[in-house]
């Protein structure tokens, strides 16, 4: 069967990189935390499609990435949506817990100092209501106040991207009739 769109395939931000139990995303970064790389600096605009946070993550050094809040953040969880679940994501041990960033760093191999700096600067931006570095103005999209993360304790998610599913597939007519490489049908595929 022919192929079509291959090149729109991306992967979802948030999947946890060492626990393949949980079949979904965490995006903790639309609730207000931000996204750090391996050197403790944020590298996107947190409130873009999942997708684009994906690619972003997967540009960065490492094989994963970090999603970085507070207590408020992790409050706002909603168990009925599975990628806002947060408590269970602790429950499970896909969170790290830590009463400083001091301490969150030492425990995630993050440069502490950085990370302070990366957190002092971002909750700087949102009282000045202006994201200098990534333009981040909402939380995600279009909608939601940006939060501070200042509160403990703080949490930290290993976070890499995850193919969850497709937009692309076999290619057919408009009678979903699958054609071949070469346009021809392929008897007995519909």
């Amino acid at each position: 069967a022919g192929v079509r769109d291959v090149s729109y395939i991306q992967g979802t931000f948030g999947k946890h990189p060492t626990n393949h139990t949980c079949r979904h995303s965490l995006l903790a970064v639309y609730k207000g935390a931000i996204a750090v790389n391996l050197k403790a600096r944020r590298f996107v605009d947190e409130s873009l499609s999942y997708k684009l946070l994906g690619t972003a993550s997967l540009e960065q050094e490492g094989d994963y990435t970090w999603q970085i809040f507070d207590q408020p953040i992790y409050d706002s969880h909603e168990e009925e949506v599975s990628i806002f679940d947060v408590r269970h994501r602790h429950a499970d041990g896909m969170l790290i817990e830590a009463n400083t960033l001091e301490e969150l760093a030492t425990k995630t191999g993050l440069d502490a100092a950085t990370l302070k700096d990366t957190v002092a600067r971002y909750n700087a931006n949102v009282r000045a209501g202006n994201d200098p570095e990534f333009h981040r103005r909402h939380l995600v999209h279009n909608h939601g106040a940006l939060l501070p993360i200042e509160t403990a304790p703080f949490y930290a998610h290993a976070s890499t991207a995850a193919l969850y599913g497709t937009y692309c597939g076999v290619t057919v007519d408009p009678t979903m009739q699958v054609r071949d490489v070469f346009g021809e049908p392929i008897q007995g595929l519909r």
